[in-house]
């Protein structure tokens, strides 16, 4: 397009103007119509005054005349408006409007290189007209791509496209799916190859083409191949009952050329024998980029041959790999798994509908962290469930993992909103790795950090899960351990409780706050207090801990002789909590209580256990004077150091009494 500009320059007298014409280059537009938004009249109206350019897509909205009608505004306007692409899909074109679109194509033969006719129901009559354009010559067309998927050609049309094939000298990419050509019209169509030296992409799927067709589809192309004519690249025989019978030719096809890229073949009843067929083309074939056998019950024997070709070759150049939906099973996940651990082409990993499960997410996550170059896994609908996704997520937060969270697909799993929480984090997680937790683990592994104080990080069960990790194979002399759990759940807080409170641990202080201790959090710790002899202190502020979760601290505490200070504050024992605790005194070891805004009453004020005591909490609770007097008389002769009643409800008569009487301990009111 060519636009005027006029420059202003200096001269003597004053400016002078120079008037240029220049081309001005117009980056390509998408204008698209709908039936959801347009009709064909108001379409053609705006196409009519506004010259688009660029890329046109018209769903839904066109018919037979609309076409006609198109072409007529195309023809008066063709200076002005140039098309590079032209969609027309689903819009119910026949015969009818063929020769009005042979017609664009001469109109736009400059710049349009793509044309969609998908689901129109042409027929071979409607087919002849652009057939008859594409391969006059008059002008040379420069058609690039040409879709006529379900355009109902039938193996009539079939002869068309041979000639089509033979004489066009443009087409780069044909898709000729869904239009039952059958096996007589692959038998027509395919010696057309060996006269093209120009298509790179065919798609014949889903056309009712059987072992038969396949073999001789396969041959054909390997005969063009022999003779240096073709240029194909990429092959879809998808959708079609090729079976294993039919596909060992085009396996026998792409093991002695190197020059195919593509192979789809999703669907074609292939069976653990179709994989045995295929599995040298991984091991031979260093040209081909992308394999998709999606579909085809292969089973985790064939994944096991096609993973130990890939393994096996030298110099691999798959970078994605298509086996949904067939029945890989764990074992196969397991297959899997060890190859991408070492494979360093793959990308693009497709498992969708192979039921894996959540052992077989495990595998496939423990690879990610060693995988070079996988950038996208697909394991929607596999039966993961949140043992899979913490694995996952674990996997995924660790820095030598590649692959980002949002390219790793986990739809339609039994995923709940714990497991999903903990995918979320991945991000913070990566993060956290990058700031402090990287160099935290480190400095534990070697032993030379003595503190770990995680009360202001935000954090989830991942993080807590790595330093788990790190506690339980190093065993490192930890003075004090602060936590804050708002985010975390029982999958990393019974882990902790596991292996980092365990016999060999050395973990001297622990700080809990805001740790949900449900039954199974409650009974791990309960263990953990049997079989640990390091821990002094203890500290579970704020953790849910009710009746039922002091009883399981009370009966671990029974077992251990290290424990000395206790801190329970802010939780839920009330008088049975308070009076499961003093059930244990005398102990070997504890002689701090910390029992602050608990529901504590008068109750179990004059209990003689509390005299075993050497510092006692019961700030915030619902103490009155008659509580005070009773916990004065049971202290009067007992070793108590400190004891705290803030916010109770002592009136200062009381106050003063129990100081008077308790004058040898700091009373804090």
């Amino acid at each position: 397009l060519q636009t005027k500009v006029s420059i202003l320059t200096p001269h003597e007298g004053g400016l002078r103007t120079h008037t240029h014409k220049m081309m001005a280059t117009i980056p390509p537009a998408i204008t698209e119509f709908d039936n959801r938004k347009t009709d064909g009249d108001s379409a053609l109206k705006y196409l009519n005054e506004n010259h688009v350019h660029g890329e046109l897509h018209c769903s839904s909205v066109f018919n037979d005349d609309h076409v006609i009608e198109l072409e007529d505004v195309l023809r008066r306007n063709h200076s002005a408006i140039h098309l590079t692409s032209l969609k027309l899909p689903n819009n119910g074109l026949t015969e009818n409007s063929t020769t009005a679109l042979a017609n664009i194509l001469t109109h736009q033969v400059e710049t349009l290189r793509d044309l969609d006719l998908t689901q129109n129901p042409l027929k071979l009559s409607g087919l002849t007209p652009l057939v008859d354009q594409l391969i006059s010559g008059r002008p040379v067309s420069q058609l690039h791509t040409l879709n006529l998927t379900k355009t109902m050609l039938g193996n009539q049309g079939a002869s068309a496209l041979a000639s089509l094939l033979r004489l066009n000298t443009s087409l780069r990419h044909l898709n000729l799916s869904s239009n039952k050509l059958g096996n007589k019209g692959i038998k027509t169509l395919a010696p057309a190859l060996q006269s093209n030296a120009h298509l790179e992409t065919l798609n014949l799927s889903d056309n009712n083409m059987s072992s038969v067709g396949g073999n001789f589809l396969a041959r054909e192309i390997q005969t063009a191949k022999a003779l240096g004519v073709s240029n194909l690249k990429h092959l879809d025989i998808s959708f079609n009952k090729i079976k294993d019978s039919g596909i060992q030719a085009f396996a026998t096809l792409l093991t002695s050329e190197t020059t195919i890229e593509g192979f789809c073949a999703e669907s074609t009843n292939l069976g653990p024998e179709g994989a045995f067929y295929l599995a040298p083309v991984l091991e031979f074939n260093h040209r081909l980029r992308v394999m998709k056998l999606g579909g085809n019950q292969i089973g985790s024997e064939g994944v096991e041959v096609l993973t130990e070709s890939l393994h096996n070759s030298q110099s691999s150049a798959l970078e994605e790999l298509d086996v949904a939906y067939n029945a890989v099973g764990r074992e196969g996940a397991e297959c899997i798994a060890q190859e991408l651990a070492e494979n360093a082409t793959l990308k693009v990993l497709n498992l969708n509908g192979n039921t894996v499960g959540s052992e077989g997410c495990a595998l496939l996550a423990q690879a990610l962290q060693y995988s070079l170059s996988l950038r996208r896994l697909i394991l929607t609908n596999n039966n993961i469930d949140n043992q899979g996704a913490f694995e996952m997520a674990v996997a995924l937060g660790k820095p030598s993992c590649n692959i980002e969270r949002k390219n790793v697909l986990l739809d339609d799993n039994p995923i709940t909103d714990a497991g999903t929480t903990a995918l979320e984090r991945v991000q913070k997680l990566k993060t956290n790795q990058k700031y402090w937790l990287g160099k935290l683990l480190l400095g534990l592994k070697k032993g030379v950090i003595f503190s770990v104080d995680l009360q202001y990080k935000d954090i989830g069960d991942t993080e807590v899960l790595l330093l788990v990790e790190v506690l339980a194979d190093h065993n490192p002399l930890i003075r004090t351990f602060f936590l804050n759990g708002k985010n975390l759940s029982a999958k990393s807080l019974i882990p902790l409780f596991q292996y980092a409170l365990t016999s060999k641990a050395r973990i001297l202080r622990l700080f809990l706050r805001q740790c949900s201790f449900g039954p199974d959090v409650s009974a791990a710790f309960r263990q953990s207090l049997v079989d640990n002899s390091t821990l002094e202190v203890c500290s579970l502020v704020d953790c849910s801990v009710d009746s039922n979760g002091v009883a399981d601290i009370a009966e671990g505490l029974r077992y251990n002789k290290t424990l000395r200070r206790l801190n329970l504050d802010r939780n839920c024992l009330r008088d049975d909590g308070l009076a499961t605790m003093l059930s244990i005194l005398p102990h070997p070891s504890l002689t701090a209580l910390c029992t602050s805004r608990n529901g504590i009453t008068d109750q179990l004020m004059s209990n003689p256990a509390l005299a075993y005591l050497t510092e006692l909490n019961l700030n915030g609770n619902l103490i009155t004077d008659v509580g005070g007097a009773q916990l004065s008389a049971a202290l009067v002769s007992s070793k108590m150091e400190r004891l705290g009643l803030w916010n109770n409800k002592l009136s200062e008569g009381a106050r003063n009494a129990i100081k008077a009487f308790l004058s040898n301990t700091q009373c804090e009111f």
